[in-house]
């Protein structure tokens, strides 16, 4: 009976043993099958006499030990990460530094192996279940009620280390600069920087992850950009912490606002933008249909290896009435590393264009502000692209920017940082190192 179950136990792992390795291969049904059952019934052949000499607990210790040994070797290697990285490629092999292509093929190795992402995920979903943790605590933290936050050492770095007094003024001088180089081609430019979640739900948060982020960044540069009314500065927090009165604006398990949050902000952004240009209507929340449904992602759920455990309620917001934006460009228009996207209104609303200089934030932002302006224009990347914007010459320039971000601020978009002639004229004495 024992030699039976032996058997029987052999040829199941054998199956899945060149099952896994055939599909490599092929995924043809006709081939799949017919090979495996021919490579496993060989392997039975070959090694069934020599199990007799093992008993049945070290016969299913040796061969289940085997068995998921190979596994990672034979089955298809990964090609996505949990993580949203960039996967290690395969080493390229020098003579000159022999020992350097084993050590990258071990990051190879770890990245790819088969079945590394279900693995990944089990292990992940046990700990979770069991002990009410991340299983990745250096990338993401657990709060109360199930809430997911960015714990990454940049990340908390970046929102919440204060400005230096010469960094703030900096900063200021930069919007400055970038206010005016628009203003004398008859473009108003305008600087969103939106919260992030810690700052709209910070009663959720795990204690030592709050302790950590009281201070923000983002609070302080706002608070000096009330002393510098030239700067059309627009601040979404307030109307994002009222709003969740009503109904959440963050994602319980993303990063991101949802759609009723970005709504709230196309209000702020757009209520600004309108007292300089009045024939902007804006939308009402009346003017949409509210629905909801219960789904399962979150790029934070997703960065500790699983999608399927938290659940939430996803809200969208749908027009009644009014014609949809034609895309100009069904595919982005890539110019280096950025990404463009272009939208039009077929009745053309405002007589107005819009560039808007974005982040993943946008993707609901853009639902309710393209239908405001005949042209919109986004641009996905943290720098004004100067060049891209002064062709297209629109009437008004949004820079949408998140909190994360704001060291690019710091920084002068390079086009307007070589116009000597332009900084000379409106900033005598401009100097930076």
């Amino acid at each position: 009976m024992k030699n039976a179950l032996k058997y029987l136990i052999l040829a199941a792992y054998l199956m899945a043993l060149s099952y896994v390795f055939v599909e490599r291969f092929t995924t043809n049904v006709y081939i799949l099958y017919p090979v495996g059952v021919a490579i496993s019934l060989v392997a039975f052949l070959l090694i069934k006499k020599q199990i007799h000499s093992y008993s049945f607990h070290k016969f299913f210790l040796i061969y289940s030990f085997l068995f998921f040994i190979l596994i990672p070797f034979l089955g298809k290697k990964e090609s996505t990460s949990f993580e949203k990285r960039e996967l290690a490629a395969f080493p390229n092999l020098r003579l000159s530094n022999v020992w350097k292509f084993f050590y990258e093929y071990q990051d190879y190795f770890n990245d790819r192996f088969a079945f590394r992402n279900e693995a990944v995920q089990a292990i992940s979903k046990f700990r979770f279940h069991l002990f009410r943790v991340s299983p990745m605590p250096q990338i993401v933290k657990v709060g109360q009620g199930d809430w997911l936050y960015t714990s990454r050492e940049e990340y908390i770095f970046d929102t919440s280390t204060p400005f230096t007094k010469a960094q703030l003024d900096s900063v200021i001088l930069n919007l400055q600069i970038v206010t005016k180089y628009f203003d004398i081609r008859n473009i108003k430019y305008y600087y969103a920087m939106l919260p992030v979640k810690e700052r709209i739900y910070p009663e959720y948060m795990p204690a030592d992850l709050r302790k950590r982020m009281t201070f923000s960044k983002r609070d302080q540069l706002y608070a000096e950009l009330k002393n510098h009314p030239e700067i059309r500065s627009i601040d979404c927090k307030d109307v994002l912490i009222e709003g969740k009165k009503i109904r959440p604006t963050f994602y319980t398990t993303d990063t991101h606002w949802n759609e009723y949050g970005a709504f709230l902000g196309y209000r702020k952004i757009i209520e600004r933008v309108r007292q300089d240009f009045p024939q902007i209507v804006p939308f009402e929340e009346s003017d949409f249909v509210l629905d909801s449904s219960i789904t399962d992602a979150g790029d934070l759920q997703l960065l500790m290896g699983f999608r399927d455990v938290m659940r939430f309620t996803h809200y969208h917001l749908k027009r009644k009435s009014g014609p949809d934006p034609v895309i100009v460009d069904s595919t982005y228009l890539c110019v280096g590393n950025s990404r463009y996207s272009i939208r039009e209104m077929p009745h053309k609303p405002t007589g107005l264009k819009l560039f808007l200089v974005r982040d993943s934030f946008t993707e609901y932002l853009r639902i309710f502000i393209t239908p405001n302006f005949d042209r919109t224009i986004f641009a996905w990347m943290p720098v004004v692209p100067v060049a891209n914007v002064v062709n297209e010459s629109p009437n008004i320039v949004i820079h949408e920017i998140l909190e994360h971000f704001v060291v690019y601020t710091k920084q002068l978009p390079p086009e307007i940082a070589g116009d000597t002639l332009f900084l000379n004229t409106y900033f005598p004495g401009f100097i930076r190192k």
